[in-house]
């Protein structure tokens, strides 16, 4: 068999311009062909290439035209200096188009002109088309999956699928296309695409892309950049982001920027030294990691945090312009529910901001950026949890019937909405504002407690409460002001509740209730108090170990929504509850402070600061133990006995005046600190001589040494 890819080519002077079979042979011949296709049934396609999209027209004999199977039908003059093509393997020389988008680019020649020796009617009987043109509507096809794949992976995010579906398409040569797609799509989005985009790459490198389809990709995207510039200002920005993003993910080298810098467009230069610039940055990774923002927009906890930033934002600098770039950005119009009740909650917060909250969030709706019915879902919300936010912002009903009323005037509810709304909120609790008087002298006595240490005072102002149901409340606030304190106010609230359960002054329900309303906020005091929730475990662990709760307590959370933060807590806290010595570990959870410390207790543990720090020189681990233990006061204690180790072994007399040095400089002891140190060695110095052989002389010295360093004043 004979075909046009087999045949060598001959030099046109040798074989003369008659063909090589005559029409008796090539009528055979095709006979032939034509009987065997038949009996095996093979047919001749081209994988991914769908049919024509119009018929060509070619002529008959006698000058008539019929429509007929697509071709690519030639038109090149034979009596030009040059045939039109490029030359083999090469850019193209003199009187041709050079190799752009050439044959030869993806495939080999076809040969589709019947005056040629190595045409083959095997060709127009089978109906092929062009190979060029075949590999060009494949192109085309494959560009058009990608854009519907990109669509889905917008609205979905499912990095997953989106791999899956690009080795579905079986396009290997053809992922630079993707590569370039992705980016180019992503421009004229938000940041959240952006993320989403860089991610991805990330995903498919190594698994679906290999770095040369990457580096072929980010080439076709700066070889665009004049284009895209005209649709996107910030393409040249934008796409320096995709690449040191790309370089931070390891999916190109640093290598690329400054190899791809040989382009001379002048916007290939500025995102070369974009590129260069921000890979100079010694932080660059972790600042390319947050490049197109945080992952608000795809994570329900970073969305609330960036609403949250942009209220108070808003509030600082009163631009709503800014704000509406931000909500826009995140994208996330289904969930503008929560921006809504977060700004109502600010109205909450300050009274004073509540018209201009409205006015901007009546903007908002006006430009159709947050629209009516998320508005009406986040007020519903508000009016549903009124009552428990009462307890925290007492005037929260009042606020709240203004909102109804501007939103009403505002047209964002109609009148039906209001009613409804005003409804939900107006059952107000009889002791809404003995609540509020309640917890601000609570807050009082409790600060009084962790400077006294003294729980009769505490007694005293709970016994006079009319309420004994705000018991509960005591015991939340005791905590939640714990927990953003040191070990010692810590040992302290565990120990009191240890003691009014004793005196019966609390009762096993209020005890368990205040645990009940802690775990229920955990996830709103964690954004306050990071350490919120191994606090929340420990002061639950350390009650039931004191009997101040019951342990069938954890059973009855069992309720709580499961993979809340709640759940987690109380599920950690039977773990350590299961463990051997569960009830000694829990009893020195907050490292031994307790309500009958004394300035002995205090000295050892000073002693044994300094001690460590002697042996290990690790100072900030000091500095972490002295900030623990939270007696600034008592740091007359520390100068004293570290000046009694440098008498105990005057080998230590440079780290002694060196530590205390550094703690003067950080201001962990002050002047008067280091007075009142140095005045109590001075006159302890006839006692410490009959110890300490010259130990007058050397205080002598020290507080020359304290004088000169300015310790002394």
């Amino acid at each position: 068999m004979m075909n046009g890819g087999a045949l060598d080519r001959a030099p046109s002077s040798s074989l003369g311009s008659e063909p090589v079979l005559n029409e008796e042979q090539r009528e055979a011949l095709n006979a032939a062909l034509s009987g065997r296709l038949s009996e095996t049934g093979e047919s001749v396609k081209l994988r991914g290439v769908p049919p024509p999209l119009a018929p060509a027209v070619k002529k008959q004999e006698g000058g008539e035209k019929k429509v007929g199977k697509l071709y690519h039908d030639h038109h090149l003059s034979r009596k030009t200096k040059g045939t039109g093509k490029a030359k083999k393997n090469g850019g193209g020389g003199k009187f041709t188009w050079g190799n752009l988008m050439d044959a030869n680019e993806y495939l080999e020649d076809g040969v589709a002109d019947e005056g040629d020796p190595n045409w083959d009617s095997e060709q127009e009987d089978l109906g092929s088309i062009s190979l060029v043109e075949a590999k060009l509507v494949e192109i085309v096809a494959y560009k058009d999956a990608v854009v519907d794949i990109l669509t889905e992976y917008f609205e979905s995010g499912d990095a997953e699928e989106a791999n899956q579906s690009i080795e579905e398409l079986d396009q290997p040569t053809l992922l630079h296309f993707f590569v370039k797609k992705a980016i180019t799509c992503s421009l004229d989005r938000h940041d959240k695409e952006r993320e989403m985009i860089s991610q991805l790459l990330s995903y498919m490198y190594n698994k679906t892309l290999s770095y040369s389809m990457v580096e072929k990709g980010f080439v076709a995207v700066l070889d665009a950049l004049d284009d895209l510039v005209l649709d996107v200002p910030q393409a040249v920005e934008w796409v320096a982001f995709f690449t040191c993003r790309a370089v931070a993910d390891d999916v190109l080298p640093p290598s690329f920027v400054s190899e791809t810098g040989v382009f001379g467009s002048e916007l290939v230069e500025q995102w070369h030294s974009l590129c260069t610039a921000y890979l100079s940055d010694p932080h660059f990774a972790e600042r390319m990691s947050r490049v197109w923002g945080s992952r608000a927009g795809m994570d329900v906890t970073e969305t609330k945090k960036s609403f949250e930033q942009c209220i108070k934002e808003f509030l600082s600098a009163r631009d709503v312009g800014e704000v509406r770039r931000q909500v826009q950005s995140l994208a996330v119009p289904h969930f503008h529910h929560e921006f809504v009740k977060l700004t109502v909650l600010a109205c909450f917060n300050d009274p004073n901001a509540c018209t201009a909250l409205v006015d901007m969030l009546s903007d908002l709706i006006a430009t159709g950026d947050v629209n009516k019915s998320q508005t009406c879902t986040g007020l519903r919300r508000i009016a549903a949890d009124l009552e428990q936010i009462s307890l925290d912002y007492p005037n929260a009903r009042i606020v709240f019937q203004q909102v109804i009323d501007a939103a009403y005037e505002k047209q964002w509810i109609d009148g039906a909405e209001k009613e409804s709304l005003a409804s939900q909120g107006a059952t107000e609790s009889p002791s809404i504002f003995l609540l509020s008087t309640f917890k601000s002298e609570c807050k009082t006595t409790i600060m009084e407690y962790f400077d006294s240490a003294d729980p009769s005072e505490v007694e005293c102002q709970l016994n006079q409460c009319g309420d004994p149901g705000l018991h509960s409340v005591f015991v939340k606030l005791l905590i939640q002001m714990a927990m953003d304190r040191n070990d010692r106010e810590r040992e302290l609230s565990s120990k009191l509740l240890n003691d009014l359960r004793q005196s019966s002054v609390l009762s096993e329900e209020h005890v368990s209730l205040g645990f009940t309303k802690l775990l229920s906020s955990a996830e709103d005091i964690t954004l306050d108090i990071p350490d919120a929730p191994r606090f929340l475990t420990l002061f639950l662990g350390r009650a039931i170990v004191d009997e101040a709760v019951p342990p069938s307590f954890l059973s009855h959370l069992d309720e709580m929504k499961e993979k809340s933060l709640g759940h987690d807590i109380i599920h950690a806290a039977r773990k350590l509850l299961a463990a051997k010595h569960a009830a000694e570990r829990f009893t020195n959870c907050w490292h031994g402070y307790s309500t009958k410390e004394t300035s002995r207790a205090i000295s050892d543990a000073f002693v044994s600061m300094i001690k460590e720090y002697l042996l290990a020189k690790n100072f900030n681990e000091l500095l972490k133990c002295l900030r623990d233990v939270g007696m600034p006061h008592y740091h007359h204690e520390l100068v004293y006995q570290s000046v009694m180790q440098l008498l105990e072994d005057p080998s230590l007399e440079e780290s002694v005046l060196e530590l205390l040095a550094k703690l003067f400089i950080c201001g962990e002891i002050n002047v008067t600190q280091t007075l009142i140190g140095y005045k109590r060695l001075a006159d302890d110095g006839d006692d410490l001589e009959l110890d300490y052989i010259g130990a007058k002389e050397r205080i002598k010295v020290i507080g020359d040494v304290f004088t000169m360093f300015g310790m002394l004043g």
